[in-house]
């Protein structure tokens, strides 16, 4: 058995030899180079994404997955460039080659080593400051601002519909189904002054079934579309249901008029233009903002990474 032994090792430290020169030659040290350039540099396009938490920043999983390939490939480059060294080192006393060669390691890493340190300085310094600042109460405060403002405006366009829209359906109630029966074209006309009068771009009265009765003639109407079921029920119940139309800028209200039988006064009032979209774009950015503050300690990590495997990959390189 032991003879066995002696004579299998040999084979078994031949193979490992030669694994190592395999790993060691030049075409897959190049290899695994370009691989690990190329893993780097889509890191770093795909972590300065402008949204810093999305699926594309550098907190995603997707960014610290290829960070966490890259250096792990970086590491077995490192480790075999350190196990020629180790040889060159060990050959260094009977080889002036090695020993020369030892000399452009040296001077080559500490031309690429300085400017990394130098960097890192400014590195460290930049990006803590920037991150605070991305995360300061300012910038959080400018940001909910204007989506306060926003919502300030639709709720006050809110309020104002509701209060012409009382105001128009008591003059219609005066005037009573009677004046509608008798001439629905001049009943239309009277609605078209109330609605004129009162911001509306379009008025209608309907039935219960949604067919127009009498409406505001305009060149510029919007398209009618029938309330709701539910719209319905609400303006039963002595409610005014506003509903937002936000593609086109609109606010759609319905009000059961009282002294009809079973008649409603349907309007249409306009907002600014992008107001809706606005809100929707700040709505947006600010769940961004604050997915990106809970995962500050992941951004700053992933910017951490993406400096360290640069910096590694031009000093093994």
């Amino acid at each position: 058995m032991e003879s066995q032994d002696v004579l299998s090792a040999p084979p078994l430290m031949a193979l490992g030899r030669g694994w190592l020169e395999r790993l060691e030659s030049r075409p897959v040290i190049g290899a695994s180079y370009a691989v690990s350039a190329a893993l780097t540099a889509t890191a770093v396009g795909l972590g300065s994404s402008p949204s810093l938490a999305g699926p594309m920043g550098p907190a995603s999983p997707l960014v610290l997955t290829l960070l966490g390939v890259n250096f792990a490939l970086i590491v077995v480059l490192g480790a075999l460039i350190g196990w020629r060294l180790v040889r060159l080192v060990a050959e260094r006393g009977d080889n002036a080659g090695a020993r020369l060669h030892l000399r452009f390691v040296a001077l080559f890493a500490a031309a690429a080593v300085v400017p990394a340190l130098i960097i890192a300085l400014f590195f460290g310094v930049l990006v803590t400051r920037g991150i605070e600042s991305w995360f300061s109460a300012r910038v959080q405060s400018v940001i909910e601002e204007s989506a306060k403002m926003a919502r300030s405006y639709l709720s006050q366009q809110g309020d104002d519909i509701r209060d012409h829209t009382t105001f128009v359906a008591r003059e219609l109630n005066s005037a009573g189904p009677s004046e509608l029966a008798a001439s629905p074209v001049a009943f239309s006309q009277f609605l078209a002054q109330q609605a004129e009068g009162n911001g509306f771009v379009a008025a209608y009265v309907i039935d219960g079934r949604g067919r127009v009765l009498a409406s505001a003639n305009g060149m510029q109407l919007p398209a009618f579309l029938t309330p709701s079921a539910d719209a319905f029920q609400a303006a039963d119940q002595g409610d005014l249901p506003v509903n937002q139309f936000e593609h086109a800028d609109l606010f759609r209200a319905l009000y059961r008029l009282r002294a009809f039988p079973n008649d409603y006064l349907y309007v249409v009032w306009p907002v600014d233009p992008g107001v809706f979209n606005h809100l929707r774009i700040t709505d947006a950015r600010i769940t961004d903002y604050r997915e990106a503050k809970a995962n500050r300690t992941r951004i700053e990590f992933g910017f951490f990474l993406i400096y360290l495997e640069t910096v590694l990959w031009v000093l093994l390189a």
